[in-house]
């Protein structure tokens, strides 16, 4: 029987996952519904309401797609790995303000894969400003991913450096800190390891160590 504290943590995380994929999604969402109440009154529809309701609707898909991947379930892991995680992050970054730029790309499994979408979303989230975030996958013993995230204001808030702690207290867990517990806890659910290598002002970086295979 799960006894009741680990309930209620499992129950926080999963409403702060909610609220984090709605944040995601409520922007193209409500452009889309702004939209249709144009149409829907019959106003002429400007050629940029039309392309912004075009763009939203392709945002929104391609969060969906990403996110069911990244927090979701596979039917089939086997199928996924590198190339379809970097399809996946080339639609969630684009049109946006960070371009990403690999190094060196070496083959990882379903789970790693599946790592290196949480690790890049994260690294995202430390450029808001915009900028690069530098993808490089080494296998050795064991395989290191290692992001580098360089540009204007490029920063960690003090809440994820928390959230990627492994004393972090769940209560003390935010929206917009969430996504960082879940991919540390992801890491080690399989026998992994994700930490903050480097800060400093205009420059963050992650460390992903994973089991050769995963």
């Amino acid at each position: 029987m799960v006894p009741p504290a680990i309930r209620m943590i499992e129950r926080r995380v999963a409403e702060l996952m909610f609220a984090h994929l709605c944040h995601e999604l409520i922007g193209p969402v409500t452009a889309i519904n702004n939209g249709f109440e144009l149409v829907e009154a019959g106003e002429p529809v400007p050629e940029d309401v039309r392309d912004l309701l075009v763009r939203s609707a392709k945002t929104g898909s391609q969060r969906l797609r990403f996110y069911r991947i990244a927090y979701g379930w596979l039917a089939d892991d086997a199928s996924f790995g590198i190339e379809d995680a970097r399809v996946l992050l080339d639609e969630f970054l684009d049109g946006g303000k960070v371009a990403l730029r690999w190094l060196n790309v070496a083959r990882l499994g379903p789970i790693g894969a599946r790592l290196l979408l949480n690790a890049v979303a994260l690294g995202a989230e430390t450029l808001p400003r915009g900028g690069t975030v530098t993808a490089d996958i080494r296998n050795g013993h064991t395989t290191e991913l290692a992001l580098v995230c360089i540009g204007d204001g490029a920063r960690i808030s003090e809440e994820c450096i928390r959230a990627i702690a492994p004393d972090v207290d769940v209560a003390g867990l935010t929206p917009r800190s969430v996504h960082a517990y879940f991919a540390r806890r992801f890491a080690e659910a399989h026998g992994g390891t994700l930490r903050i290598s480097a800060a400093a002002p205009g420059k963050v970086e992650f460390v992903v160590t994973m089991p050769n295979g995963a």
